[in-house]
């Protein structure tokens, strides 16, 4: 019976840690803090061992305690490795979509015979312009699925337009972009 009672008393935390509402419980955002960071250290230690596991040979356990023993060492420093590694990875994917989104309005200006990413600051209303776009841009290709939903409800929009020209070539570039990013 007491197993039944801590069973009970877990379940009833998780289930204030993962609501839909946590954020208006004192004790959900305690709790969402706390899975969080169990979380940052599971996937730290995963990811070490499965690292561990490729250049030694032993078996996934085995590396998994090895790592152990040298993170109990070097906890923050591994965490911290494990975190920035990520954002790299990210940062790195991001830029990669940027520069494949820019090909493609690169070749739908030239198979066009438009001028629209020569003349950007012109398309844009100048630089500050364009880097409000390069902004946007990047918040875009992190919601692919999103942006591709909000292109195909716009493209009615945009091909009725006088802007067509202006208009086309940078959306066909995002749109890439953002097929990059799902694949």
């Amino acid at each position: 019976s007491i197993g039944s009672v801590i069973t009970a008393i877990v379940e009833n935390i998780i289930r204030k840690a993962t609501s839909y509402f946590w954020w208006s419980d004192p004790l959900g955002c305690v709790l969402k803090l706390f899975f969080v960071c169990l979380h940052g250290c599971i996937m730290a230690l995963t990811r070490f061992a499965v690292v561990s596991h490729a250049f030694t040979g032993e078996g996934f356990f085995d590396s998994s305690k090895r790592v152990f023993k040298v993170l109990k060492r070097n906890f923050v420093g591994g965490y911290v490795l494990s975190r920035v590694g990520v954002m790299v990875v990210r940062t790195g994917a991001n830029a990669l979509c940027m520069a494949i989104g820019l090909l493609a309005w690169f070749w739908i200006d030239e198979d066009n015979n438009w001028s629209t990413l020569s003349d950007v600051t012109e398309v844009f209303g100048g630089l500050l312009g364009f880097l409000g776009f390069v902004l946007l841009y990047l918040v875009l290709i992190r919601r692919p699925l999103l942006t591709i939903f909000l292109i195909t409800l716009l493209m009615e929009l945009i091909s009725s337009s006088s802007l067509d020209e202006q208009i086309f070539a940078p959306i066909g570039g995002v749109f890439v972009s953002c097929v990059a990013a799902i694949i």
